[in-house]
């Protein structure tokens, strides 16, 4: 029964038609081809793919981008939460401070455009060692042009916007995880928390600004762009600073009314008239709030 069958199907691929065996012949070409022409038919067939979803490419680009920003969630999800289990948030985010000191605030030295030095002008103090030199041989420096080595502008503003990915990744696994009624004990522990961060928030949000406002003007652009990608950012502050003056009011009816935590209270509220003129409303919530 077997042989027979077998037999049978034999005969049957024997006797197909014409156009289909050209079919198979054709898709199997490339693999009987030399190797030469075998990449010349594979670039073929994908330049054939490739016209025929021209009209989908713009859907296909922002599938991309919006899977690689999930990715990159994701990873800096899993570094913060390991990260905080063994580590405080000032630790865990040193990397962050090394980043700035040591790459970006040197990159955006040698992007700015160098000005016409005063004695009095503090643009020309120097914060570090070689600051001066960075701004006198950097991107628009004769030297520099001469060498016509390619900007390193898109590095630059990808770099920018790590501390502040990562940081928003903070932002958000707090307000997810956010206890519903603390206890009075937790409190404090979780104003410390969200106090660092929104002091962490607010310093690499102001960096960021001064980032892209340098990156635009190398382009001759406006900041419009950048300003329309720190806006969930922006928002996502917002909320953890209403979170942290909540968890302020609650403390404050808890702890008793003497002379220690009145300066306690009062170093709470410097701390937030410091912060409340760099989060959107943050003056208006605040005075609510206190």
């Amino acid at each position: 029964m077997f042989n027979t069958f077998f037999s049978s199907s034999a005969s049957n691929s024997n006797k197909t038609n014409p156009s289909e065996s050209n079919n198979s012949n054709t898709s199997n070409a490339t693999y009987n081809l030399p190797i030469e022409e075998s990449k010349l038919a594979q670039t073929w067939n994908l330049s054939l793919l490739e016209s025929s979803f021209t009209v989908a490419d713009d859907d296909r680009l922002e599938r991309l981008e919006l899977y690689l920003s999930e990715f990159d969630r994701q990873v800096y999800r899993k570094y913060i939460e390991d990260v905080l289990k063994t580590r405080g948030l000032r630790k865990s985010l040193n990397f962050l401070e090394r980043l700035h000191t040591s790459v970006l605030r040197k990159a955006r030295l040698a992007l700015e455009r160098s000005k016409v030095p005063s004695e009095e002008d503090a643009y020309f103090q120097e914060e570090y060692e070689g600051d001066q030199e960075l701004r006198r041989y950097g991107m628009w420096s004769p030297e520099a042009k001469s060498l016509n080595l390619p900007s390193y502008r898109a590095a630059f503003v990808f770099l920018s916007r790590v501390p502040l990915d990562v940081i928003h990744e903070f932002l958000r696994i707090r307000l997810e995880q956010k206890p519903k009624q603390p206890s009075p004990l937790s409190v404090r522990q979780l104003m410390r928390e969200l106090r660092e961060g929104l002091r962490i928030a607010c310093i690499h949000r102001e960096r960021f600004a001064e980032h892209s406002s340098t990156a635009a003007a190398c382009e001759g652009s406006s900041t419009t762009l950048f300003d329309k990608d720190v806006k969930e950012f922006d928002e996502s502050l917002k909320s953890v600073f209403i979170v942290y003056l909540d968890y302020l009011q609650q403390w404050v009816l808890m702890v008793q009314h003497d002379s220690f935590h009145k300066n306690l209270v009062q170093n709470e509220w410097n701390f937030v008239k410091s912060i409340a003129r760099k989060i959107n409303n943050g003056t208006i919530i605040a005075s609510r709030k206190f």
